[in-house]
């Protein structure tokens, strides 16, 4: 298996969801942005290599414009909140509500 990064795994769904719940939250949305990961998956050593780095970010941007331009946003957006229903992604972004 290809390495994965750790040091972006400081939080991940599970614990956000967590802290949430202890502090008198509670979840009523989650989101993600595109991960990046699936790049190593597939091969490409973007962390070693600087210039695959740019190269895969520049087509996670390309996708992105690209969905946005041919007018399947809510594409995008089910495609990233499927991301976080997985418990994958660049960045876990979750919304809480105060309970009380």
């Amino acid at each position: 298996m290809e390495k994965l990064p750790d040091h972006v795994n400081y939080f991940n769904f599970k614990s956000l969801e967590k802290i949430l719940t202890k502090t008198g939250f509670e979840l009523f949305h989650k989101d993600a942005t595109f991960p990046l990961e699936l790049f190593l998956l597939m091969g490409f050593d973007y962390i070693d290599d600087d210039k695959i780095g740019r190269e895969k970010h520049n087509e996670r941007m390309r996708l992105e414009m690209n969905l946005e331009k041919s007018g399947n946003h809510e594409l995008k957006k089910k495609l990233y909140q499927s991301f976080a229903q997985n418990g994958i992604g660049r960045t876990a972004i979750v919304f809480g509500k105060k309970i009380g």
